[in-house]
């Protein structure tokens, strides 16, 4: 009972701890890092679209690894301009 709750706390703590605020056409809002990730990973997405062998969704999940690792250090930099 103990673990599951730590973990849950971890997880908490992981999810909300930081966060950058962003804002869109519509308001400002405060995002995590798995938050902005999704947003940028949803365009790639529909490039899975053009999969037509197994080569090709290979080269998808590459492109969908490069966004991730993109958005992670833009997440970041955005942070540390955002919180010091």
């Amino acid at each position: 009972m103990t673990e599951t709750i730590l973990i849950n706390s971890i997880e908490t703590i992981r999810k909300e701890a930081f966060t950058i605020t962003v804002k869109d056409w519509r308001k400002e809002k405060q995002v995590n890092l798995d938050q902005y990730i999704e947003v940028w990973l949803d365009h790639s997405r529909e490039l899975l679209n053009l999969v037509n062998d197994d080569s090709d969704f290979e080269q998808v999940k590459e492109i969908q690894s490069n966004i991730r690792e993109l958005a992670t250090k833009n997440f970041w930099t955005l942070h540390k301009k955002e919180h010091g």
